[in-house]
């Protein structure tokens, strides 16, 4: 091997690893959209309390819900590991979903009167 040839292989592992390196600091996008991610949540959140007052110790089958949203449940784990891999942004989907909570607690309330 001449020193020429080694010189550029040396370079391009070094560049192969730097690059390597830097991806995994970079979250690429969720699988599901943030708006459509925050309804299922926040829906999921009300199947999971309406099954504890069920005493059905608050497992729920999440199938329906996926279902209903046309998701998977590897989408569902992967978005939500995604928010949960950085705090700003888990604390903001949270606040996004306690105000879907909100809004459809106002929903509920206005169809009983």
């Amino acid at each position: 091997m001449t020193l020429n040839f080694r010189i550029r292989m040396r370079f391009s592992i070094i560049l192969f690893l730097s690059l390597a390196g830097c991806s995994g600091d970079r979250l690429s996008a969720p699988p599901i959209a943030e708006d459509k991610f925050i309804h299922i949540y926040a829906d999921k959140i009300v199947l999971e309390e309406e099954a504890k007052l069920e005493n059905s110790g608050g497992v729920v089958n999440l199938d329906t819900l996926y279902t209903r949203y046309q998701v998977t449940a590897p989408q569902f784990q992967t978005t939500l590991d995604y928010y949960r891999k950085d705090i700003g942004r888990w604390r903001q989907l949270h606040e996004n979903v306690m105000n879907r909570l909100q809004e459809l607690k106002g929903a509920t309330m206005a169809g009983k009167n």
